[in-house]
């Protein structure tokens, strides 16, 4: 029983990661080409991104042990698939959806 809330509480952790990362970086891609100085709005939403992830991460270590880094590894690498698949490349003249 241990084991099974482990994966599935790093998975939903992993999720959850993942989709703030990758909407964070959506919103700041968004963002950048009316910003006012856009190399400090991408590096600071970076490092944001990264530390939230890191600490995520590490967090779920901590209390989920090495099954559930795992499966949180996984579920943030599913989200990415799948927001790659939504709003990824379109094809030449197709609108940009946003």
């Amino acid at each position: 029983m241990t084991l099974l809330w482990h994966v599935s509480a790093g998975l939903l952790s992993g999720v959850a990661l993942g989709a703030l990362h990758f909407g964070g970086l959506w919103h700041t891609l968004q963002r950048l080409p009316a910003a006012r100085n856009p190399a400090m709005l991408a590096l600071a939403s970076l490092a944001l991104r990264l530390a939230l992830a890191g600490l995520g991460f590490y967090l779920v270590l901590r209390l989920a042990n090495e099954s559930g880094l795992a499966a949180a590894l996984a579920g943030f690498v599913a989200v990415r698939a799948a927001l790659t698949r939504t709003l990824g490349p379109r094809a030449p003249g197709q609108e940009t959806r946003s």
